[in-house]
């Protein structure tokens, strides 16, 4: 199972520290940037810093933004920064988005909130890499998977059988509480997961808890 720690923070060095501490324990990290306005929180969003994260380190940039456009711009600069993940609800040009990710190279995600309709990002499938399901409202860590999350992503994967599209899950994701192995048996690709990991005594440990996770019940 591919884990991706997601980091969302107000100021940078508090970011920086996380990087380095994670960039040994995985491929993948998801950098949060909310501006204040698509959701009510405002983190860091000076994408420009984050060329000085370690080189090796892939970087998914998860905007939380009206206008991801912008970010997109800012971010395709930085090597690092390997997919670029807006949310639909964000904009009506998802397409002018999608493009100028792939123009610049780089792998193109979508986030669905928990209240927009799988079926919504359908026509977008052929286009894009990866479709994030969030299992909490976006903005703010530590929240409770919502009930309903596996199920959509289980309708995600049958919807997009035939296209080399990854399913993720972000928010709420616990191994305690079992929702990460819930995930797993509804057919996840990659799982996003933020205060399991950094609030955890040992994150190295947890990350090879997730990692191990293989459906136990799976879906149909």
């Amino acid at each position: 199972m591919e884990v991706l720690p997601a980091i969302i923070e107000d100021a940078f060095p508090e970011m920086e520290k996380k990087l380095k501490l994670i960039a040994p324990l995985v491929d993948w990290v998801q950098v949060d940037v909310c501006d204040g306005e698509f959701v009510t929180r405002t983190t860091w969003t000076r994408v420009e810093d984050l060329a000085s994260a370690p080189e090796d380190l892939h970087i998914d940039l998860h905007c939380m933004a009206h206008d991801p456009l912008a970010y997109v711009r800012r971010a395709v600069k930085i090597p690092q920064v390997k997919r670029i993940t807006f949310h639909y609800e964000a904009t009506a040009g998802h397409i002018m988005v999608i493009q100028a990710i792939k123009d610049a190279g780089r792998d193109a995600g979508i986030a669905l909130n928990p209240g927009t309709a799988i079926g919504a990002a359908a026509s977008l499938l052929p286009s894009l890499d990866a479709v994030l399901v969030m299992g909490v409202n976006p903005g703010w860590g530590g929240q409770a998977l919502l009930p309903d999350t596996p199920a959509r992503v289980t309708a995600l994967k049958t919807m997009s059988r035939g296209v080399p599209v990854q399913v993720g899950v972000d928010g709420g994701i616990h191994l305690a509480t079992g929702s990460a192995q819930a995930c797993v048996d509804a057919g996840a690709d990659y799982l996003v997961v933020g205060s399991d990991i950094f609030k955890s005594e040992d994150p190295a440990m947890t990350i090879r808890q997730l990692r191990g996770l293989t459906p136990q019940n799976p879906k149909p």
